[in-house]
């Protein structure tokens, strides 16, 4: 994107070492948040091939299998996490971020024609394997899943650039407060009219920013659907591809602005290598936190002690370990911040069944 080592190397590093994409790795269920990545990106890759091909070489056998395989690698993403469903949008984002300058919107739309036509063939035969659609247990209220949208939004953003108390769960409560409403809206729209501005600096730039953003649409939908674990650090892991280009352009620049002197060189290279050597250590002690189950819900109780979440999971510990008691008052605790948590309810049930009292047991499972 910018023919440039320098940008590419600062946003492999920003990927490796941020802590806010420790979570995609170390959470080995979230894993296939690397993996629709892995095949977004790899995808974007052949698109580029294919497109940069499509002004200097007429079709050929080999256009025919680079385009193949970027459909193959779109349909692998789509199977590897529903929100790569983003895909043929990232795809158009790509194009007007690399070939913008030389080709028209309606040629952009158009060589993205194929990434949709694959995404509406999964959607159908999705639905009609598994049913579409929220289900029973959806919440949609509007008053309070756009501010929620909007809050999660910020958040990612404020993370990227500030990863200071990440945690597997933040203990989100069911509905916002007005002041937090309002301060998600704020939120949210500087950082629309930020990425807008963007345009006047840098095309480019301001297509890495839409990149974030498009990514987290699946994610800021979640709130019409549940209020549980809104927010997790690695539904953010596709985003943060924009935003390390993002990062790439914006060192490229600085050291193009002001590197010309040899010592501003020496004092940038300096800075790079303390912020590199901060960001091992940040991520190292983000990844020992998933050491295990005890560890990760105690950093969690730590920094949100309002985690229905993180007390239900420590509550499922101590009742693992035949602490009866000390289980039912972080379940008892992990209800009264979330009331509808089917999970709490039935760990809950089995505590009193392990405590002998089948009565309460009982009421705890008719409760669900």
């Amino acid at each position: 994107l910018w023919g440039a080592d320098l940008p590419a190397l600062t946003a492999a590093a920003w990927m490796a070492l941020h802590p806010i994409n420790a979570e995609a790795v170390s959470y080995i269920t979230a894993r296939f948040s690397t993996l629709a990545a892995v095949f977004v990106v790899i995808c974007v890759v052949l698109y580029d091939l294919w497109a940069a091909g499509d002004a200097r070489t007429p079709p050929g056998r080999r256009r025919a299998w680079i385009l193949g395989g970027a459909l193959g690698c779109a349909l692998a993403a789509f199977g590897a996490k529903e929100s790569a469903t983003v895909l043929p949008l990232l795809i158009l984002v790509w194009d007007r971020a690399r070939f913008g300058a030389t080709v028209s919107w309606r040629t952009s739309v158009v060589r993205s024609a194929p990434f949709w036509l694959l995404l509406a063939g999964w959607l159908a035969l999705r639905a009609t394997i598994i049913g579409s659609g929220p289900g029973a247990g959806s919440v949609p209220i509007l008053g309070q899943a756009l501010p929620f949208g909007a809050k999660i939004l910020t958040t990612a953003a404020t993370h990227s650039v500030w990863p200071i108390g990440l945690a597997a769960d933040y203990g989100w409560p069911m509905d916002l407060e007005p002041a937090d409403v309002l301060w998600a809206v704020f939120g949210a729209a500087v950082l629309l009219m930020a990425g807008w501005s963007l345009f006047m600096v840098d095309r480019r730039m301001a297509w890495c920013a839409v990149w974030f953003g498009v990514s987290l649409l699946p994610v800021m939908a979640l709130p019409f659907i549940t209020r549980v674990a809104l927010y997790q650090d690695h539904r953010v892991y596709l985003g943060e591809i924009g935003v390390s280009w993002l990062m790439g352009a914006v060192v490229r620049g600085g050291i193009s602005t002001w590197g010309r002197r040899r010592p501003v060189r020496w004092a940038l290279a300096a800075s790079g290598m303390a912020l590199l050597a901060t960001a091992v250590w940040a991520d190292a002690a983000r990844t020992k936190a998933w050491a295990d189950n005890e560890r990760l819900w105690n950093d969690v109780l730590v920094k949100y002690p309002e985690s229905a979440v993180a007390r239900t999971g420590r509550g499922g510990l101590l009742l693992g370990a035949g602490r009866f008691e000390e289980a039912e008052q972080e379940l008892l605790a992990s209800l009264r911040l979330m009331p509808t948590s089917v999970t709490t309810r039935l760990l809950l049930g089995t505590t009193y069944a392990k405590q002998g009292d089948p009565d309460r047991a009982i009421a705890a499972y008719r409760e669900i």
